[in-house]
């Protein structure tokens, strides 16, 4: 019978319940009920991907990892109150989080291949919007960037609603120029 409560309380306890009642008579039967505090806890869906689960363990909340692409999450905002990753229940039951995001910044590398670019851009996030500027090298004509975007070369790409760091090689051909004399 001992043997019987201890391997039920070892289960629970491996369950992670936060509250357990067990009632049991003196016969060879146990009759159990767990009861477990309900909550109710609630996150604005502006994230792409969510890993872990919310943990409950006493009265600590162990919030689940999210991500979103382009931000770093920075932690959570209840009413007035901004939380971290670790918090009690009482602050957020019963509550929406709004996860708080800063931007990433990216690095952008060229290879310009003895070309000069006028308006180098080095870094930027899933916010910016622009094109890329065409180099220019003596003697030869720009076809295209080849890198992040294929092994195509493009004349124009778009940094636009992108994320990652980006590499660009500049792609010439020889300028024909006819001389007459």
């Amino acid at each position: 019978m001992l043997k019987i409560i201890k391997i039920f309380l070892m289960i629970s306890t491996l369950l992670n319940i936060n509250y357990t009642y067990c009632y049991y008579s003196n016969n060879s039967k146990i009759t159990n009920n767990i009861n477990t505090t309900k909550y109710n806890i609630r996150i604005k869906n502006n994230f792409d991907k969510i890993n872990n689960k919310i943990t409950i363990r006493g009265n600590n909340v162990i919030l689940p990892t999210i991500y979103k692409d382009g931000y770093d999450n920075i932690g959570f905002k209840v009413e007035d109150k901004t939380i971290n990753n670790n918090v009690l229940i009482s602050d957020i039951n019963n509550k929406t989080l709004i996860p708080l995001w800063k931007l990433v910044n990216y690095n952008i590398k060229y290879d310009l291949d003895g070309g000069l670019l006028n308006n180098m851009i080095n870094t930027y996030n899933i916010e910016d919007n622009f094109i890329l500027d065409k180099p220019i090298k003596e003697g030869y004509k720009f076809i295209g960037w080849t890198g992040s975007n294929g092994d195509t070369p493009q004349e124009v790409v778009y940094i636009k609603n992108m994320y990652g760091n980006k590499h660009y090689k500049a792609n010439y051909i020889i300028d024909d120029i006819i001389v007459e004399k």
